[in-house]
């Protein structure tokens, strides 16, 4: 049987969809919402083959009720966390419940009615509708794939599954000797100092900011949402009154926390998207005369702070952990980094920066594929202390080459795209590219990293 494609409309520029609705007739696409459907009219795409999202406002329907779908839906704690993040915050449990069953009724329709073999998403599904579109397939037996960004900003991965065990899928792109020295300059630049190592989005912030991280003057900006004013206001004194500046000259591990939300922890924390299971994972299988210090990413204050995810209770309660100890968000990260025994995170770029300048790292999520002696991806407890011990234990002088986590990555430099949908990145020109190595048949479904 031929594969049979429902893709993700997204953001993907529309004369790549438009190339793929004419030339192969096996490929469906899924649109978000009436906007994005009224655009691809403007542009005269052909909407035959188009299906707005069936889990939007769905009515459900019991022919496709299937109880252990469900069940096993919805005893996936991350759905109810989605909903919450994308849907009405007037509801109870029990109407949650009642909603998600509908939605997934509409998905199992959906899937079933038109047989897809594979489901290609921009990215890690990370709404309530595509996120259970998505399970809804993988349950049906439908492969779901999604394209994550490597260690290198500019080239991508494409992966299957929706787990922390997810299948990276063979492709390469090959590395000329341009990019080889741009790689290089990226890499001297993450070696260096804060002024030269941080991301530039986060220095853009900053310096809108006039270079502070927090100003009740600027946040005058959501004076139209009260409740982030003032959470992140209280969010700031109590981050303030209970963090400390660290000694670096103390024997520690640094936990960096992301901003949230955002997909790198919902859903690829998996098991780990409330950061404070993580810490306490990292706490109970360290040894106790080692500390472990917790930042704030700088965005939480720079950018929203949302009491969906954070309030003064998340800070109290990483405090009150013995041996835990907040730092001052002021404190410069890449000192801590060069001091430390190593360096968690749930899937930040900070587990990739901390490798480079030899410190070994912890991811908690499904962060982009390192390939490093001194690189760990939690698997269980008893890996975590065994992985802390040796390195605690022995010194360890890791021979990284950046070119070993880039075996299946290709880029997005070179394209020839023209009819960019507003809010067109990266990660959705990775898509178009990886959309069409796809359906030319140019990916080795797959490659366990």
């Amino acid at each position: 049987m031929s594969n049979k494609y429902l893709i993700d409309f997204g953001l993907i520029p529309l004369d790549v969809i438009n190339l793929v609705i004419n030339e192969h007739e096996n490929v469906d696409f899924i649109v978000e919402d009436k906007f994005k459907y009224q655009r691809g009219v403007k542009y005269g795409l052909n909407t035959s083959r188009f299906f707005l999202t069936p889990c939007l406002n769905a009515k459900g329907d019991y022919r496709f009720y299937d109880y252990n779908i469900v069940q096993n839906i919805l005893m996936d704690y991350k759905t109810l966390q989605l909903f919450d993040r994308t849907e009405s915050v007037f509801h109870t449990i029990s109407s949650k419940i009642r909603k998600i069953s509908s939605k997934i009724e509409a998905a199992i329709k959906l899937i079933k009615s038109n047989n897809y073999t594979d489901l290609i998403f921009t990215a890690t599904p990370h709404n309530c509708n595509n996120w259970i579109l998505a399970k809804v397939a993988e349950y049906l037996g439908c492969k779901v794939h999604y394209f994550k960004q490597s260690v290198i900003p500019w080239r991508y991965s494409l992966y299957t599954g929706l787990s922390m065990n997810a299948k990276i899928n063979h492709v390469f792109e090959e590395i000329d000797n341009d990019e080889v020295t741009e790689i290089n300059d990226f890499l001297d630049k993450k070696r260096g100092g804060l002024e030269e190592a941080l991301p530039d989005y986060e220095k853009k912030r900053i310096l809108n900011n006039k270079g502070k991280l927090y100003s009740i003057r600027r946040e005058i900006n959501y004076i139209n949402r009260p409740d982030l004013l003032f959470n992140k206001l209280f969010c700031w004194i109590k981050y303030n009154k209970l963090s400390v500046s660290p000694e670096l000259s103390d024997k520690y591990i640094v936990f960096f926390l992301h901003f949230q939300p955002e997909r790198t922890t919902l859903p690829e924390g998996y098991g780990f998207t409330q950061q404070v299971l993580a810490i306490k994972a990292l706490r109970k299988n360290t040894p106790k005369d080692i500390k472990l210090y917790v930042k704030e990413h700088p965005s939480t204050f720079t950018n929203h702070c949302h009491w969906k995810e954070k309030d003064t209770s998340f800070y109290e309660e990483i405090a009150n952990i013995e041996g835990v100890y907040l730092v001052d968000i002021n404190f410069d990260q890449y000192k801590m980094i060069d001091k430390s025994i190593a360096v968690g995170s749930i899937t930040g770029t900070v587990l990739f920066e901390s490798i480079v300048r030899n410190v070994p790292s912890i991811a908690f999520g499904l962060s982009p594929y390192i390939q490093s002696e001194i690189h760990h991806k939690f698997k269980d407890e008893i890996s975590l202390k065994n992985f802390i011990n040796r390195i605690y234990e022995n010194s360890h002088s890791d021979c990284f080459y950046v070119m070993d986590s880039l075996t299946n990555t290709f880029s997005v430099k070179k394209h020839s795209f023209i009819a960019l949908q507003p809010g067109t990145n990266d990660n959705h020109i990775a898509a178009a590219i990886g959309i069409m190595k796809i359906l030319d048949n140019k990916f080795s479904f797959s490659v366990n990293k």
